[in-house]
């Protein structure tokens, strides 16, 4: 796990991925429609620039190092007959907002992956 260095005019202070992730996957779970951050295999494992923490990977958001720079990604679950686009556009503009207002680091990039659709369940009358 690598850490995010801040500074600041009295000092500094260090966050972990683990931290970043689950600000962004708390950021997710906020917007209406999403039924969750969900686990997706990244098949992109032997790219240069992605790193997976194998203890939060299971959480569907892992932290992509961009140039020295964070990057997001999320895998998300929307409920059944929400917009897809729209949903995915208000998890990036949150993700990006909460990340930057509680760490003061705006992530360069924010990646929503929609990777399933969940079908509320009826109730027995």
């Amino acid at each position: 796990m690598e850490a995010k260095y801040l500074t600041g005019e009295s000092g500094s202070a260090k966050l972990s991925d683990e931290v970043l992730e689950t600000i962004a996957s708390v950021a997710a779970g906020e917007i209406e429609g999403v039924n969750g951050v969900v686990a997706k295999a990244p098949v992109e494992l032997g790219k240069k620039g992605f790193r997976i923490n194998a203890k939060t990977a299971h959480k569907g958001v892992r932290i992509l190092d961009i140039d020295g720079k964070i990057g997001i990604e999320a895998n998300i679950s929307v409920e059944y007959g929400c917009k897809l686009q729209e949903v995915a556009m208000k998890v990036q503009d949150n993700i990006y907002h909460s990340l930057e207002t509680m760490t003061g680091i705006p992530p360069v990039r924010v990646v929503v992956n929609v990777v399933a659709v969940t079908v509320a369940e009826k109730k027995a009358d």
